[in-house]
């Protein structure tokens, strides 16, 4: 009940509110910029956290901490299609391939993460099983649901659909026909070309709120759960839960 008066709230506020005034030229680029920016320094920050609470839960890093050639590559790679996409903003079709390059590379780059992490990620829960260390293997269970959790992939799968959707605007006349006269029904005056601007502008800010929000979404789980499990470690320990229940002897009769 609560969600739907918040829902109900929340339309009664939007209700009457025009769209109209901000479907411009003017709007369209500060959209798509501010969506690209948004996207780098997201994307910037993750990779730090992550980095960073991966080198807490793991006992050792593979290579002692030395990055494999292969790692240097796809950074290299990423690098390399940022740039391309910071040099094509404007230019619908190249950006649109930049984009979905990026994308491609970026998974296959998170692929290669936890194929290289694998064995530390054994080690470390054998480690800490050993030990008792059972509040460490807790944290580590925590950070490898978040790289590597099934999440991870049905991201991927919206992500995909969103980036189709971006190419076949990009790519598809017909397509890109079919939405831009829906977006000239909302604001008759705008001229076709304005319409597609803002319609791939809308359509780039979808993909880095959808991905990077539900990515940092997952994140603040995570630093939520390892903040609260650090607070319990200092107050208890923690012993495992009996897997099954010794069996009662029969009563006497």
């Amino acid at each position: 009940m609560t969600t739907g008066l918040a829902v109900v709230f929340t339309v009664l506020q939007f209700r009457g509110i025009s769209v109209e005034p901000v479907m411009t030229s003017a709007a369209s680029q500060v959209i798509w910029r501010a969506a690209l920016i948004a996207y780098f320094w997201c994307w910037r920050f993750g990779c730090i956290r992550d980095t960073d609470i991966q080198e807490l839960v793991y006992v050792s890093m593979p290579n002692r901490g030395q990055w494999p050639l292969r790692s240097y590559g796809i950074v290299v790679l990423l690098i390399a299609v940022a740039i391309a996409l910071v040099a094509t903003e404007g230019n619908i079709i190249w950006f649109s391939i930049a984009l979905t390059v990026f994308f491609v590379v970026d998974h296959v780059g998170w692929r290669h993460l936890v194929k290289v992490l694998a064995k530390q990620g054994k080690d470390s829960a054998d480690a800490y099983t050993r030990q008792g260390e059972l509040f460490d293997l807790e944290r580590l269970r925590i950070v490898r649901a978040q790289i590597q959790g099934s999440w991870k992939w049905w991201r991927l799968s919206l992500g995909m659909m969103i980036i189709l959707a971006i190419d076949a605007t990009a790519f598809l006349p017909a397509f890109r026909s079919l939405l831009v006269t829906q977006i000239r029904i909302l604001k008759p005056s705008m001229s076709i070309s304005d319409a597609e601007l803002f319609l791939y502008s809308m359509l780039v800010l979808v993909f880095v709120v959808t991905m990077e929000g539900w990515h940092y979404w997952i994140r603040l789980r995570t630093w939520i759960s390892l903040d609260c499990i650090d607070d319990l470690s200092e107050r208890y320990d923690l012993r495992r839960r009996r897997q099954r229940a010794e069996a009662r002897k029969p009563e006497l009769t």
